[in-house]
């Protein structure tokens, strides 16, 4: 496999994996940590940060890796002919 069908299967993952980052560490967290205590509220807004922080910066890297992929594959076609 070239590497620019690697680039856009990393991207492919990259969000998928934000999506998943987003949507199952907030709940973890909160079903783990006991949200009562001072502690535990600084813990998952801490971990709310973060996952913001990811959730809106790996799609965006993700879609660019894709989208430079795309490129690459398609320079090599044409490279070819």
């Amino acid at each position: 496999m070239n590497i620019g069908r690697r680039m856009v299967i990393l991207g492919a993952g990259m969000i998928i994996l934000s999506a998943a980052l987003v949507v199952g560490i907030p709940t973890i967290g909160y079903s783990v940590l006991n949200a009562s205590t001072q502690s535990g509220q600084g813990t998952l807004v801490a971990i709310e940060v973060i996952v913001r922080f990811i959730g809106s910066v790996l799609p965006a890297f993700g879609a660019s890796l894709m989208a430079a992929g795309i490129v690459v594959v398609h320079v090599e076609r044409r490279g070819r002919d």
